[in-house]
């Protein structure tokens, strides 16, 4: 049994007796209860790959927050217990970071800290163009010093930053040409090449390291057969990969795929994760239910479960990051994970999938 498990055990155990005199033994029964299934499920589990869960979703900073029960996960650990026995990281939206209050920001450190999760940060990578080029596109950001001032009060909070969490550069960066503003009309993206972007993305986690010099760099990059050629797209993410390591000195650790399940993409997920794996870097990709068709959370959370099981019949190399996320208005609640129209259940399923009795 890990330290981790015999912590949560133990601390489902203790809130439960310091609950009334009267309800205390019914309370204790079914401590021991769910605290026994949670050692089931994560137990056996030890081939789990490093399970994120992603609570970018909150949109505070930059829209009104998409799920209102976010505070809840770290309020309320008992609707999520299988999920969280499970999650060994949290990723951190820079912008929720920068602009939440302080105390809210602390609480969440202190409530990962206790049960030894550590953070991913969200980070923007490729700058604005001197002609305004990719100005309001995802991935690009304004200050020079990148996230600094985030990982400055992470890092006063007492955070632990695992990784710094590249969203996309190279996608928004190199290989979209324009994308649709929610204002109408279209902002051209500035199409760098590799070389270029991988300066700029090694700038900015030089930055990192001043504040967490064991830092890790992850990236997470579209799959999209309609958009993208995959002879180009691959080839151009290997000279990135290369690039990075040389400019940064230290390479990308691994790099997540976003597959858009809404294109043909079984053939430039397998030769990104192929080529990837062969660049020395570690693969993985997220699990979501963000297809255009769907209308309910409960479409979601089923779409989510069958999208991993079809990356695992697929994609040829077992990963080694999974992130179980939602960035798009479905479904509306993170929990609890016992109900099957929430974020936390496609997490909590994705455990029990992969535990062995």
């Amino acid at each position: 049994m890990t330290e981790k498990r015999t912590g949560l055990i133990w601390q489902t155990i203790k809130r439960s007796v310091s609950q009334s005199r009267a309800s205390r033994v019914s309370h204790l029964a079914f401590a021991i209860l769910a605290a026994l299934t949670i050692f089931w499920q994560t137990a056996n589990a030890a081939d789990l790959p490093v399970v994120v869960f992603g609570g970018a979703g909150s949109g505070f900073g930059r829209t009104p927050p998409t799920r209102p029960d976010f505070g809840e996960l770290f309020a309320s650990p008992s609707k999520w217990p299988i999920g969280l026995a499970a999650t060994k990281v949290f990723e951190l939206d820079n912008a929720y970071v920068d602009h939440a209050p302080l105390a809210d920001v602390r609480r969440i450190v202190e409530f990962l800290n206790r049960h030894h999760i550590t953070i991913a940060l969200h980070a923007a990578g490729v700058k604005v163009g001197a002609d305004g080029c990719g100005r309001g596109i995802e991935s690009y950001h304004w200050s020079p010093q990148g996230n600094a001032g985030t990982l400055r009060r992470l890092k006063a909070l007492g955070a632990n930053v695992e990784y710094l969490a590249f969203d996309e550069p190279m996608t928004f960066g190199n290989q979209t040409i324009q994308v649709p503003l929610a204002e109408g009309g279209h902002q051209k993206a500035c199409r760098y090449s590799p070389e270029e972007i991988a300066i700029m993305d090694a700038e900015v986690a030089k930055d990192s390291f001043d504040y967490y010099p064991e830092i890790k760099i992850s990236d997470s990059e579209a799959i999209n057969g309609a958009l993208f050629n995959t002879a180009g797209w691959v080839s151009a993410m290997k000279q990135w990969l290369s690039a990075f390591r040389n400019h940064a000195g230290r390479p990308i650790d691994v790099v997540m795929l976003d597959i858009n399940k809404n294109t043909d993409w079984h053939a430039q997920a397998v030769a990104m994760a192929k080529a990837v794996q062969a660049s020395g870097v570690k693969v993985g990709y997220y699990i979501n239910g963000n297809l255009l068709h769907l209308s309910s959370n409960e479409e979601w959370t089923k779409a989510a479960v069958e999208s991993y099981k079809e990356y695992e019949r697929i994609i040829p190399i077992k990963p080694y990051m999974i992130e179980v996320s939602a960035w798009n208005r479905l479904p509306s609640r993170f929990l609890p994970e016992t109900s099957p129209d929430t974020v936390t259940y496609v997490l909590m399923q994705y455990v029990k999938d992969h535990a062995t009795p």
